[in-house]
């Protein structure tokens, strides 16, 4: 008789891989050594929709709400430390002030310091990168989502 150890065989996966969805509501894909980008964003369909076109250009992605960072549900500093991302593609919503605002701390963490961003916006006024030199590499990519333009942005911050 062959006895499963689940506890064991869980562990084992969670050596392998960056998580596949937590208690925070972080979700993940198994990734062995593959880039990862981070999707950022407050609707889940719009997190569904970037990680699909990004999974079909080969990038494995791993996706955060910002209302559960910001409410403190999740914490940023841990899922960039457990997941690592090299790109995190950040939307930035309304209420716009108080967003670019959490966007700006979160990208001034010693968790964002080095971090490269994507952001996405309705915002035409959103700050030129010239108001954000504390950001290693950032673009801003406009709503109505451009899918092309973002993977291109992404693909860009990889290089």
């Amino acid at each position: 008789m062959v006895q499963l150890n689940l506890t064991a065989l869980f562990d084992a996966l969670a050596s392998v891989s960056n998580g596949l969805i937590d208690d925070a509501g972080i979700v993940g894909v198994i990734n062995i050594g593959m880039s990862t980008v981070a999707v950022i964003n407050t609707n889940d369909d719009v997190i569904d929709m970037l990680r699909t076109v990004l999974e079909h250009e080969g990038i494995d992605s791993v996706a955060g709400h910002v209302i559960e960072f910001k409410r403190g549900k999740a914490d940023f500093e841990e899922f960039v430390e457990r997941y690592n991302p090299e790109v995190i593609i950040y939307d930035v919503a309304p209420p716009y002030r108080e967003n670019w605002e959490f966007f700006e701390a979160l990208s001034r963490s010693a968790a964002g310091r080095n971090r490269r961003f994507v952001l996405t916006t309705a915002n035409k006024r959103l700050p030129t990168q010239a108001a954000v030199k504390h950001i290693r590499a950032y673009e801003i990519s406009e709503k109505p989502y451009d899918l092309d333009a973002i993977v291109h942005a992404v693909k860009r911050q990889l290089d």
